[in-house]
């Protein structure tokens, strides 16, 4: 899987969610003393019931600020991939896992799982990123695939303008209250808004080739990161 995490890059991410949000900045290390698993992190995700929820290479992790309870390939048999690639929650209250070869996981509120991959129509099972845009539509960026979208019925389809894209490699995917979809690949920040869709968008100069960190502010800023910079 091409999207790593950039040692800078997550800390970036969760830094400026925090000051947007105006928390006070404390720094708390936990690492496998508190039960997280060995490995690098590569998406970090606090759902609307407060537990932070951790992927990483050796799997899924839970953390309600104590302790850590692991999902993974042995306990949890609709993850079918270690590596864990990307989280989302949605309007429900579900959190939708990517993985690095396994398909889509999806874990409801209730706990209840379910997988999705090339018989539900997600035909690359490489997940890079996740959006649900304001329709209620889920897209599902993939290394190597381009973009996936599932309309509510759980069967997934190909992006019509996948062609379109830079590259079949989707580095990042953020949506908008207004139904846009802002999508990182191959250096270039493209956008998908009314059925359109238009590439090259860069907030501030040239974005450079390099893994991309989307964050759209409340008031509506979109915040791109990289391994050389942060631009808005």
């Amino acid at each position: 899987l091409r999207k790593r995490a950039s040692p800078l890059l997550l800390p970036v991410a969760v830094l400026i969610a925090e000051l947007h949000a105006g928390v006070p900045l404390t720094v708390v290390h936990w690492g496998t003393d508190q039960g997280l698993a060995p490995g690098p992190l590569i998406c970090v995700l606090q759902t609307r019931d407060g537990y932070l929820w951790l992927g990483g290479e050796e799997g899924l992790m839970r953390f309600d600020g104590v302790k850590s309870t692991e999902f993974s390939t042995r306990n949890t048999p609709q993850l079918r991939a270690k590596m864990i690639s990307a989280l989302h929650e949605d309007e429900q209250g579900g959190l939708w896992i990517g993985t690095a070869g396994g398909g889509l996981t999806y874990r409801s509120r209730n706990g209840d799982w379910q997988r999705y991959g090339p018989e539900g129509g997600l035909e690359n099972e490489r997940v890079s990123a996740i959006a649900q845009d304001s329709a209620g539509r889920l897209w599902v960026g993939t290394d190597g695939g381009g973009i996936f979208i599932n309309g509510g019925n759980g069967e997934f389809y190909a992006f019509a303008q996948n062609d379109k894209l830079p590259t079949q490699h989707i580095e990042a995917l953020c949506a908008d209250e207004n139904g846009t979809i802002w999508i990182g690949s191959g250096g270039k920040l493209c956008r998908v808004r009314h059925g359109n869709f238009d590439e090259g968008f860069a907030p501030s100069g040239e974005i450079p080739p390099s893994t991309f960190v989307l964050l759209r502010r409340a008031d509506g800023v979109l915040w791109v990161g990289g391994r050389e910079g942060l631009s808005c």
